[in-house]
C-alpha cells in the first residue's frame, strides 16, 4: 500500500487543551471503533512474553529462577503481536481461565527516558512514567490511497527519522517554489534595469519604478526561502499507549473522529530501514 509522510495534525495535540476537549468538528460515527478495526491497527506491534514449551503464556510473580527453577529452565521468550494480546484482553475471562489475573505491559526503559525528558522540556519534571510511551510529532501524518492517518511511534528514534524525512521533503518543495519566484523577479529586475540605463526622461523613471518593484519581490521571495530553511522542527509530544487504546475503544462522536485516525508504528521499523539502506550504500 502506497503511503506518504507529511506535516498536518494529530490526536495527541487535539486533546492537549486545558479542558481536555477535542478540537475536531467532523463526526465520523457515534460508536467506539469496531474490535476488528482496533486489531488491525495493533497488528504491526510486536509484544514479547514468557511462554512454556506449548507457547502458552506463563504468569510471572516474582523471580522465576528463584521461585520455580524448572519453570525458568523450560520457559522461553515468545514474540506475538499486539492484536493477539488484545483478543485475549477482550475475551471474557471465564472463557480464557484468567479470572483475577492482571496484565501489565513493560515498556522499553530507553523510551521511558525519552518520555521523561520530554516532560522535563515541557516544564513538567517527574521521575516516573505510567504505561508504555508513544510519541507523535505535531502535524505529522501518513496519507494512503484510502485515508489520512496520524502515526504514533513506540520508538522516539523512529519518529525522529520520519520527522526529518517529512520536514526535508516539505522544505525542499517550498524552498524551490520561493527560489524559482526569486529567480524570475531577479531576471525581471536585471532586464528592466538594463532598459532603464539606456532610457531618459519619463521612460527612465517608469522603468526605474518597475525595477524597484521587481527588486522588492525578489528580496521578499528570497527572504521566504531563507525563513523556511531556518524554521524549527515540529514539536514532539508523548502519551501512553494504554490511554490511546482507552480513547480508541471508548470514545464517541467528535472525539472518536480524531482517535480513529491513529496508526501505530512498530518500534525500530524506520531505524532498521535506515541501517539497511546504509549497509546497501556502503556495499556499492
Amino acid at each position: 500500500m502506497l503511503a506518504s509522510i507529511s506535516l498536518g495534525g494529530g490526536p495527541l495535540s487535539r486533546t492537549s487543551s486545558k479542558d481536555g476537549t477535542s478540537s475536531s468538528s467532523n463526526v465520523v460515527c457515534d460508536m467506539a471503533m469496531a474490535k476488528d478495526e482496533v486489531k488491525a491497527r495493533l497488528a504491526p506491534i510486536p509484544v514479547y512474553t514468557v511462554a512454556n514449551p506449548k507457547n502458552e503464556f506463563v504468569l510471572v510473580a516474582g523471580e522465576i529462577r528463584e521461585e520455580n527453577p524448572r519453570l525458568a529452565r523450560d520457559s522461553k521468550i515468545l514474540r506475538v503481536t499486539m492484536d493477539n494480546v488484545y483478543e485475549v484482553f477482550t475475551t471474557p475471562r471465564e472463557q480464557t481461565g484468567l479470572q483475577g489475573i492482571h496484565f501489565r505491559f513493560m515498556p522499553d526503559m530507553q523510551q521511558v527516558s525519552h518520555a521523561l525528558e520530554l516532560y522535563k522540556e515541557a516544564g513538567v519534571p517527574t521521575r516516573s512514567f505510567v504505561g508504555v510511551p508513544v510519541f507523535q510529532a505535531e502535524g505529522l501524518t501518513v496519507t494512503t490511497q484510502e485515508m489520512q492517518y496520524v502515526p504514533l511511534f513506540l520508538c522516539k528514534e523512529d519518529l525522529g527519522i520520519a520527522v526529518q524525512s517529512a520536514y526535508k521533503q516539505r522544505n525542499a518543495t517550498q524552498i524551490k517554489l520561493y527560489r524559482d519566484k526569486a529567480k524570475k523577479h531577479e531576471d525581471d529586475f536585471n532586464q528592466v534595469a538594463v532598459q532603464a540605463n539606456s532610457a531618459s526622461g519619463r521612460e527612465k523613471a517608469a522603468l526605474e519604478s518597475r525595477a524597484a518593484k521587481a527588486k522588492a519581490k525578489y528580496d521578499a521571495a528570497r527572504e521566504k526561502a531563507e525563513a523556511v530553511e531556518r524554521a524549527p522542527l515540529p514539536k514532539i509530544e508523548v502519551g501512553s499507549f494504554e490511554e490511546v487504546m482507552m480513547r480508541m475503544t471508548g470514545s464517541s462522536g467528535n472525539e472518536l473522529a480524531a482517535w480513529s485516525q491513529v496508526m501505530f508504528v512498530a518500534p525500530n521499523l524506520l531505524r532498521q530501514a535506515v541501517l539497511k539502506d546504509d549497509v546497501t550504500t556502503a556495499g556499492k
